[in-house]
């Protein structure tokens, strides 16, 4: 339940009487609320105290502020009431208003061609935009990370080496390994470094009428490289049936070019990136030894698929 301070807060500073409150599925921690007031639908979301500190907070506030400047640029997303400040805070409780936008998700089995060229239409202005906004602080060493992800893979080993594991988790890592040991430095410095969402996966992304309404949750939105939004979006919509649907991949980079230049190679590294930057989330020894979430099902199947098929991508 909300609490009565809340309603009270947004009362003063937003002039809100809420008539009505749904609360909403997904969001680790988080509560999020469709409230129906006198001024029509909002979303409320109240961070989680045990999973955000203030410095936490700090870095969700810079997110959501880009996320307030691409709406002002035209961007589809819904958009910020903020008082003073994006994220608010009343008592213990931090909490982000903005506009409750209707709509569906869609997946790789739902999704078209046409919705497929219209997120890529977006997402390439979204990343044209996000070349105005202010670099100066920011910083994301590609080599650092990925010599991290070499240390992580190398301590894996080391655990296989001394126990009985599941034979599927023992194959992805020495998978992850080889991978790793043919990166070159050349494709690490290829990367194109800047602003992305970074939380591209298919729940943040909002389509009606066969058209996207609105990309949502910028809370990860960060210094990082825009292959990770694209090779997340072509990884959760056209990857099926162990096979990437490259005409749906094409779809996608059309309506991208409209405003930014992506390749098709481009998309296949991207796709390649996203290992780099995922597989250490989703190859974990628990996500082999019992079948996790639907969610988390997906993100392993899809970094097994990229496993098999890291060294052979390509467009027939």
């Amino acid at each position: 339940m909300i609490d009565v301070e809340i309603f009270k807060d947004l009362n003063d500073k937003f002039d809100l009487a809420v008539y009505k409150v749904q609360e909403l599925t997904g969001g680790y921690l988080n509560k999020k609320y469709n409230l129906l007031t006198n001024k029509g639908s909002f979303l409320l979301k109240v961070y989680s105290n045990k999973r955000y500190n203030k410095n936490k907070i700090l870095f969700v506030e810079s997110g959501l502020y880009r996320q307030h400047e691409l709406h002002k640029l035209g961007i589809k997303c819904p958009k910020l009431h903020v008082y003073n400040t994006i994220i608010q805070h009343v008592k213990s409780y931090n909490y982000v208003l903005m506009d409750f936008i209707k709509g569906t998700h869609k997946d790789y089995e739902s999704i078209t061609e046409q919705e497929l060229y219209d997120l890529g239409e977006l997402t390439g202005l979204m990343h044209h935009y996000f070349k105005r906004f202010p670099k100066a602080g920011e910083k994301f060493d590609i080599f650092a990370n990925f010599q991290r992800l070499k240390e992580a893979n190398k301590a894996l080993l080391g655990e296989l080496d001394n126990r009985k594991v599941n034979e599927q988790y023992r194959t992805i890592v020495y998978q992850q390994h080889e991978i790793i040991n043919n990166i070159t430095p050349n494709f690490l410095a290829k990367v194109p470094i800047g602003f992305s969402h970074a939380d591209y996966a298919s729940d943040n992304v909002i389509f009606n009428k066969r058209k996207v309404s609105a990309i949502i949750d910028f809370d990860r939105c960060r210094y990082t490289s825009k292959w990770q939004d694209i090779g997340r979006a072509l990884l959760s919509y056209t990857l099926k049936d162990k096979h990437l649907n490259n005409t749906f991949i094409s779809s996608f980079i059309n309506g991208y070019n409209k405003h930014n230049c992506l390749s098709f190679q481009d998309a296949l590294n991207s796709l390649r990136y996203t290992f780099i930057h995922e597989s250490d989330w989703w190859i974990k020894e628990q996500n082999f030894n019992t079948k996790p979430n639907d969610k988390v099902s997906r993100f392993v199947y899809e970094m097994q698929f990229l496993a098999d098929n890291f060294f052979n991508l390509s467009k027939n």
